[in-house]
């Protein structure tokens, strides 16, 4: 079960870092189509590179201050903001990488290559128009400058033409580019039956799988220390509890026959209720242990207060038979 958890917390351990370094990457302008045509540009390579290792390095941040939160709270909140981080760079990197898709698909639909072509015709025109107006104005010729006129208003009608083809260009293929991508496929679907806008659906559902990506890491790191944990108790620590109370057991039971013996002796007069005699007469009893033993006959009336603040076998006592019991 354990060797599970690992193999899980490795895998979400190298996606998130993926996705903060793919995102960090993107941050310094830079992708993999672009690094693999720029392979001579060793400057962007190095940025590339370099970014990413900043995101790998902000995710690994996290997940020991995680694994250490125990320690101090501030290492929590560490934990807490770098998750944070890598929470809003994984949203945006799958945002823009379906935004990157969409245009892929739209600059390769029909429409859009056809609305591009007649832009460029377009252009010609008015290039062909311009050199052919500055022709007629040079000329000598009254009726050149006829026709030049009317190259002037054609070229004017040229560029409102192009201006307005140029302003619907952004909109041209985005439908067929939607229907492609499969996610936006699922997205629409989801607006259309909420009511809502296609990006706040797209935005809020990447926010929810990035939230459980982070989210679902950070449990497995509690998960194997959990586990761990839990397994070293079972296996490590069965029989502690048996022994220890076998053990305290036995010394409860000497201490107690120690006792015995030692009020029996008092009590019959064999050896008299003073601190040190009864110290250096080895019962195996500390000075504390004496003192209690002394203080609980004092006050049950056995014993009475002597001179220099120690104790005499009381005279009611003495006058009666003792009887020994060592139970």
């Amino acid at each position: 079960m354990l060797k599970l958890i690992w193999f899980v917390q490795i895998v979400f351990f190298l996606v998130s870092m993926l996705l903060t370094g793919l995102f960090a990457m993107s941050l310094s302008g830079g992708d993999f189509d672009g690094l693999i045509q720029a392979h001579e540009d060793q400057q962007s390579i190095f940025m590339a590179a370099l970014f990413v290792l900043i995101g790998c390095c902000i995710d690994i941040g996290k997940y020991l201050f995680w694994a250490k939160r125990h320690i101090s709270r501030f290492f929590t909140l560490l934990s807490v903001v770098l998750m944070a981080f890598s929470w809003a760079a994984s949203c945006a990197f799958f945002i823009s990488s379906e935004m990157r898709l969409l245009k892929d698909a739209q600059y390769g639909s029909p429409e859009y290559i056809a609305l591009q072509q007649e832009i460029s015709a377009i252009q010609r025109s008015i290039d062909i128009e311009e050199r052919l107006l500055d022709k007629r104005l040079g000329s000598s010729y009254h009726k050149q400058w006829e026709q030049a006129q009317a190259s002037a208003m054609k070229i004017a009608s040229l560029q409102v033409d192009l201006r307005e083809k140029r302003a619907t260009l952004p909109l041209v293929g985005s439908t067929a580019a939607e229907s492609e991508i499969e996610t936006t496929r699922l997205f629409a679907s989801v607006s259309g039956a909420l009511n809502v806008s296609l990006d706040t659906v797209r935005t809020f559902g990447y926010a929810v799988l990035a939230l459980l990506l982070e989210v679902s890491t950070l449990g497995m790191i509690s998960l194997a220390r959990a586990e761990k944990t839990g397994g070293g108790i079972s296996v490590d620590k069965p029989t502690e509890p048996d022994s220890k109370s076998d053990d305290t057991l036995l010394v409860n039971e000497e201490y107690r026959q120690k006792l015995a013996i030692l009020t029996s002796d008092i009590l019959s007069g064999k050896i008299p209720p003073v601190l040190r005699t009864i110290k250096s007469a080895s019962y195996g009893l500390n000075l504390d242990q004496i003192r209690t033993v002394l203080s609980d006959l004092h006050s049950a009336g056995i014993l009475d207060t002597d001179k220099r603040n120690s104790y005499k076998l009381s005279e009611r006592v003495s006058c009666q038979p003792v009887i020994s019991s060592t139970k």
